[in-house]
């Protein structure tokens, strides 16, 4: 009788602490990583586990949405692009367009008028 309790209070004290470390604790796998453990902001049990390739095949916003402890987790240990440097990359790259399309409009332009 003595042993079976004992290995229940084990058993239940092994669930506890295990309990415990995945509300702390996020387990990050995925983008050449064996396994990454990170620190919780705040207890909670839910996104534990986080796969980065997952998160990173789908759209930004899609992803924010779906998981956004996990999101905020990789931002926060520079796995992924936080929003602002999203906003920045994309409005490089609008102005890079811009720029691009200005010159091919002016070398039409060039092209078609006559020469004087």
């Amino acid at each position: 009788m003595y042993l079976s309790r004992q290995i229940i209070f084990t058993i239940a004290g092994l669930l506890f602490a295990l309990i415990l470390f995945c509300g702390n604790f996020h387990i990050i796998t995925g983008d050449g990583i064996f396994v990454k453990i990170i620190p919780k902001q705040s207890f909670a049990i839910e996104e534990t586990f986080i796969n980065v390739d997952k998160i990173a095949r789908i759209p930004y916003y899609m992803a924010l949405a779906k998981y956004p402890i996990s999101v905020r987790a990789l931002q926060d240990n520079k796995m992924i692009m936080t929003d602002e440097e999203i906003k920045e990359q994309n409005l490089k790259r609008l102005k890079n367009q811009f720029e691009q399309n200005m010159k091919d409009a002016i070398e039409a332009i060039e092209r078609k008028s006559p020469k004087y």
